[in-house]
């Protein structure tokens, strides 16, 4: 069963609608609003906490350990980005930016838990 061990969050004005956006990767956008994850080379800052509509409070976690949704097969261990939709998928790609290690396997559109350490991916 995920849990979620709360860490550090930060709250950012939400520009879009986030609402249905729960447990997802997210970025900052130009102006400093939060918005979804779009690429493994985004300006990723956390995972979304709660589910603001455009314009509110967006609560983002980028340190402890968080629940995050699966946008397809991902083991133990496994270094986590963001796909296209800022749903967690793994990584292995060079200069990805990751969000964190899972914790537990899951399969495509799992909640499952990770632990956050935000950084760039070398592949020695």
């Amino acid at each position: 069963m995920s849990q979620s061990v709360r860490g550090f969050e930060r709250t950012g004005v939400a520009s879009e609608d986030l609402s249905s956006s729960q447990y997802y990767i997210v970025q900052m956008d130009s102006t400093g609003g939060i918005e979804i994850a779009e690429s493994a080379t985004d300006f990723i800052v956390g995972v979304l906490q709660n589910k603001p509509a455009s314009g509110e409070a967006a609560t983002y976690r980028f340190l402890g350990t968080s629940k995050v949704k699966a946008g397809g097969t991902v083991a133990i261990g496994a270094w986590v980005t963001a796909a296209s939709d800022g749903e967690a998928v793994s990584t292995t790609t060079d200069g990805n930016i990751t969000i964190g290690r899972a914790l537990e396997a899951a399969v495509d559109q799992d909640v499952f838990e990770i632990q956050l350490s935000i950084q760039h991916l070398y592949i020695a």
